[in-house]
């Protein structure tokens, strides 16, 4: 189950990442003082924010799984526990950044 829900969050994560990147902004609408273009520069920002937290669970998902640290399971149980500790606050951090930027254009 979750190696099937990491799959699935990672292809729509990235499809939605790169739609992001490819809409075109003809009219500026991040330019000026109004409140709007602050709220679009606020979402633009948490783009990248989030960015770097669904990267940093990937990375910290994979290496946990796959054995990357060279940590016995047996004798680095601490060391694990601590790695999946991590692997779950990046996970709630970026669930929030990922609200907090979808919460502001929908409001």
């Amino acid at each position: 189950v979750h190696r099937a829900s990491w799959i699935a969050t990672t292809a729509l994560y990235t499809t939605t990442f790169t739609i992001s990147l490819a809409m075109p902004d003809p009219d500026h609408l991040d330019q000026g003082d109004g409140a709007y273009a602050s709220n679009l520069r606020l979402h633009k920002t948490l783009r990248w924010a989030h960015l770097g937290g669904m990267l940093a669970q990937l990375f910290l998902g994979l290496a946990i799984s796959q054995d990357w640290f060279g940590l016995d399971r047996a004798n680095d149980f601490a060391a694990l526990q601590a790695l999946a500790t991590v692997h779950q606050v990046v996970g709630l951090t970026t669930f929030g950044l990922l609200t907090a930027a979808g919460a502001i254009m929908l409001f």
